[in-house]
């Protein structure tokens, strides 16, 4: 079986859907940025934060992003009460509410240029002091004093991880918490003891592997995801009732619209499995069936809605493959062979100082002597056929052991030094 993926395709959904984004930058009322739906006249923290970070991801300029910047920041929510300050509120769902989401992924956009700002490091410490104490481990809800949820906990510990607070209890009281959450067929729901689901197994592995936790929760969720993945027919069937979810929240029922697709081949790429025809197949998908570089939600393609998030979550499945395949600056494809992986680099070229490693004093290079040694040997022994008898051979062969047991002792000496160091 011969798969391959076209490394220029995938550059130019980036690029396109980065275009994309800059096309629908909006400025409305003192802010800027994004909405959830583009085209929207609407800002939104979560939209916003998503389209910085992938400018981040991809190193994409824009002309206004201090502006962007500067509005995300004066949107962060001030109260009198200091327990409730430095969060942002997700302005569909919980408007005036500092909400967990809107505030770990303002939290991540910002880190990389404002990471000491009093205002980022008061969203940080709001995020801590709202992670759910009870007598168990526990991790975040969706905004305080709702349950622990595997979504809002997956998004605050790689939060904490950005910014370097692996060692705190909240971290660790939240990790505990989503490891005890697996249920016993090894996947995760939305909550400890919900039914397993692709979208928050997905979720919890890109999480676990992105921290670079090697345990066996993830060991086994990775192979209830495999086995629920073992082709694109059978993923896609699988995925078809989670597209949508309804939770009930309060006295209130909220509607939360996936990309299962897109979180199943990040969370594959990421655990290491780039290398499953599932994450082919679903690439190639992703390539050939988006609608001027935005991918359609199943439910919004017969109205106007046009959801920003899932152009985010395909660039994720880009960057996820381009920082998992060795060398992407400098391939043409990657090939599927027969459950290994192949990768077909670009013509180069020619470089003296390429020539002279690889040719010179590379393996080529030492294979020319040989032969060179051997034709002029060969020519010696004709011209002077005594030089054949053992008596003059010795002349060349034990000069020749003595140097092979130097070079063995040296080598000897080098990797112990090595060792030592």
């Amino acid at each position: 079986m011969n798969k391959r993926i076209i490394k220029k395709d995938i550059d130019h959904i980036v690029k396109e859907a980065l275009q994309n984004f800059k096309l629908h930058y909006r400025q409305i009322k003192g802010k800027a940025g994004w909405h959830q739906y583009l085209g929207a006249e609407k800002i939104g923290t979560v939209a916003t934060a998503q389209v910085l970070l992938a400018f981040k991801y991809f190193r994409e300029d824009f002309n206004d992003k201090l502006k962007i910047i500067d509005s995300l920041l004066k949107s962060q929510i001030k109260s009198a009460d200091n327990a409730k300050d430095g969060g942002w509120e997700y302005v569909t769902n919980f408007p005036g509410i500092a909400s967990l989401e809107a505030t770990c992924w303002a939290l991540m956009a910002l880190h990389e240029e404002y990471g000491d700002d009093p205002r980022v490091l008061s969203g940080l410490n709001w995020l801590q002091q709202n992670a759910i104490k009870g007598e168990a481990d526990e991790g975040w809800g969706i905004v305080p004093g709702d349950i622990s949820r595997v979504y809002a906990t997956c998004l605050a510990l790689k939060t904490l991880k950005m910014y370097g607070k692996v060692n705190t209890e909240a971290y660790e009281r939240g990790l505990n918490w989503l490891i005890k959450a697996q249920n016993m067929d090894h996947g995760w729901g939305s909550t400890a003891g919900s039914p397993s689901s692709m979208v928050y197994t997905s979720r919890v592995i890109i999480t676990l592997a992105a921290n670079g936790h090697d345990i066996a929760a993830l060991r086994s969720g990775v192979q209830w995801l495999r086995l629920r993945t073992q082709n694109l027919q059978l993923t896609k069937a699988n995925i078809e009732q989670e597209y949508k979810e309804d939770i009930a929240f309060g006295a209130r029922g909220l509607k939360f619209h996936h990309m299962p697709l897109q979180l199943v081949l990040t969370a594959l790429i990421l655990s290491g499995h780039t290398k499953s025809i599932t994450v082919f197949d679903g690439i190639n998908d992703l390539v050939t069936n988006n609608n001027h570089y935005y991918w359609w939600h199943p439910l919004f393609k017969d109205s106007k809605r046009k959801p920003l998030w899932a152009i985010f979550d395909t660039l994720v499945v880009c960057k996820a493959l381009q920082e998992n395949t060795y060398n992407w600056a400098s391939i043409i494809m990657v090939q599927y062979q027969g459950k290994h992986l192949v990768l077909k680099e670009a013509s180069k070229p020619f470089s003296w100082k390429r020539f002279k490693e690889n040719f010179i004093y590379g393996k080529w290079g030492k294979i020319f002597i040989v032969i060179c040694i051997c034709m002029i040997i060969s020519r010696a022994i004709d011209t002077f056929p005594k030089l054949g008898t053992a008596t003059y051979s010795s002349l060349i062969i034990i000069p020749l052991l003595i140097e092979l047991l130097g070079y063995y002792l040296t080598e000897i000496k080098k990797s112990r030094r090595r060792l030592d160091v």
